[in-house]
C-alpha cells in the first residue's frame, strides 16, 4: 500500500511522507567554524599514536597532534569548494575554509550527511568568482525530518547502495590503471627489444636500457636531433588568426602524444614573427618538448607534430623544438620517448624542487637507441595497433 504524502510547503523538497515533519537544520545541529592549524606532524616519525588528520574540502590533506573534535559530524565547506560534504567519526581538525557539525541525539549524522549530498546549495551560495555560504544560512535551512527510525534505515540503505557503486568505481580504476601500466610496459619492451623474439642481443652499455638487438644503433639524443627554442610569448600575445602555435601547456594537459593538423584546433600569433624567429617554425615530423614541468612524471612531455599539408605552425612558449637531423620514424622515435628507459633517464637529470626545468642541454645528454628504419616502421605500426586496442578498453570503462 502506497504511504501517505503531504506538500512539505518547501518547493525544493517537494511532498513528504506523513509521518515527516519540516524543520529547521538547527533545531538538531550547531555549525562550527574550522581553525588553522597550529604544528602539523610528519607521518614519517615513528610515533604516530596521536596524529589526527586535518581535513580540508577534499579530505584529509595534512596532520597535526590535537583535534577540534571529536565523534560523528559532517563537514562542508566555507568557500571554494561548495556542496561536497565529508563525514567523519573520529578526533579530526578541520581548517578555516570548513564548518563541521556537532548533532544532538534526534538526528543521525549519516541522515544528515546524505541529505546535504542532495540539498541544493546554490540556494544559500553567493555567485561570486570565490563561492562561498555561511553557517547560520545551512542552519536556518529546511530539513525534511522523519522519525530516528527511518533515518537510520534510509542511512543504512544508501551506506549498502554506495558501497556497492564506490567498488565498482574502485574495480574500474583499478582495471585502468592495470591497462595503462600494461601500455607503458609494451611500449617500453618494444621499442628497446624490437618485434623479433629470436634475434641476436648485445648488451647497450646502458645500465637502465639493458640488451637490445645486436644490429641497433645506442647514440645520444643531441646525434639523433638538431635541438632549437619556441617562441618568447605570453598568452597576451595569443590572437583568432595568424600562425598557429601550441605552448607547453597543451602539450602536459591536451595533446600529450602527437598533435596533427587536421584534428586539433590551436590558438594563433601575428605574422610578424615569422620574419623575427623563424627557427621556432615546426613541420611535419618534429617534435616538441616542454621546457618545464611542475612534476617529475611530466619532465620530458613531448609532441610529434603531423602536418602532411604543410601549414605553418609555431612552437610557442616554454618549449623546445628537436628536428630530426635523418630520415627516421617520426612515429616510432615518439613512442621511445615515451618508454620508460628514456623517461626516467630525464626524470634523474632534470633541474628544480617545485618546478622542474628541462633543458637543450639534458635532452641532448639523454642516451637512445635506434633500429633500421623498416624496423622502425614496422614497431611503430605494431604499437599504433595494440594502443589503440588498449586505449578503446579504457575508454570503455
Amino acid at each position: 500500500m502506497p504511504r501517505k504524502m503531504k506538500d512539505s510547503g518547501v518547493e525544493w523538497i517537494g511532498e513528504i511522507p506523513d509521518g515527516w515533519k519540516i524543520t529547521q537544520l538547527k533545531r538538531f545541529t550547531s555549525v562550527c567554524n574550522g581553525r588553522e592549524v597550529e604544528v602539523e606532524v610528519d607521518t614519517n616519525e615513528p610515533d604516530r599514536c596521536n596524529v589526527i588528520n586535518v581535513y580540508g574540502s577534499g579530505g584529509v590533506f595534512k596532520y597535526t597532534n590535537d583535534f577540534l573534535y571529536h565523534g560523528e559530524s559532517v563537514l562542508f565547506g566555507r568557500k571554494g569548494t561548495i556542496g561536497e560534504p565529508i563525514y567523519v567519526n573520529e578526533k579530526f581538525w578541520t581548517v578555516d575554509t570548513m564548518y563541521f557539525m556537532k548533532f544532538r541525539n534526534d538526528l543521525l549524522p549519516k541522515y544528515c550527511y546524505y541529505y546535504l549530498i542532495f540539498y541544493p546549495w546554490d540556494l544559500i551560495m553567493t555567485k561570486t568568482a570565490l563561492p562561498s555560504v555561511v553557517g547560520t544560512d545551512i542552519a536556518n535551512t529546511s530539513f525534511a525530518f522523519p522519525p530516528i527510525s527511518e533515518q537510520q534505515k534510509i542511512a543504512n540503505f544508501l551506506d549498502k547502495k554506495t558501497s556497492l557503486i564506490d567498488s565498482a568505481i574502485e574495480k574500474s580504476k583499478q582495471s585502468i590503471e592495470e591497462y595503462k601500466e600494461y601500455k607503458q610496459a609494451l611500449i617500453t619492451e618494444t621499442v628497446t627489444k624490437g618485434l623479433d623474439p629470436d634475434t641476436e642481443m648485445k648488451d647497450s652499455g646502458i645500465e637502465w636500457i639493458g640488451e637490445i638487438p645486436k644490429h641497433w644503433e645506442v647514440m645520444r639524443l643531441r646525434e639523433l636531433f638538431k635541438f632549437g627554442s619556441g617562441l618568447t610569448i605570453t598568452k597576451s600575445d595569443l590572437t583568432d588568426k595568424g600562425i598557429k602555435v601550441i605552448n607547453y601547456g597543451e602539450i602536459h594537459s591536451k595533446y600529450k602524444f602527437d598533435l596533427d593538423l587536421r584534428r586539433d584546433s590551436l590558438k594563433y600569433v601575428d605574422s610578424k614573427y615569422s620574419n623575427l624567429k623563424n627557427s621556432a617554425l615546426i613541420e611535419e615530423g618534429d617534435f616538441v618538448f616542454c621546457d618545464t614541468s611542475e612534476d617529475l612524471e611530466g619532465s620530458g612531455n613531448c609532441v610529434v607534430i603531423r602536418n602532411d599539408k604543410k601549414e605553418p605552425i609555431f612552437a610557442g612558449s616554454h618549449t623546445v623544438t628537436a628536428k630530426l637531423r635523418r630520415k627516421e620514424n617520426p612515429i616510432y622515435i615518439r613512442y621511445l620517448l615515451s618508454a620508460n628507459p628514456i623517461k626516467e633517464q630525464i626524470a634523474s637529470i632534470v633541474v628544480g624542487i617545485k618546478v622542474y626545468s628541462i633543458t637543450q642541454t639534458i635532452l641532448k645528454s639523454v642516451t637512445s637507441l635506434l633500429p633500421p628504419i623498416q624496423e622502425q616502421q614496422e614497431i611503430a605500426n605494431f604499437l599504433d595497433t595494440k594502443c589503440k586496442e588498449i586505449d578503446k578498453l579504457i575508454n570503455q570503462k
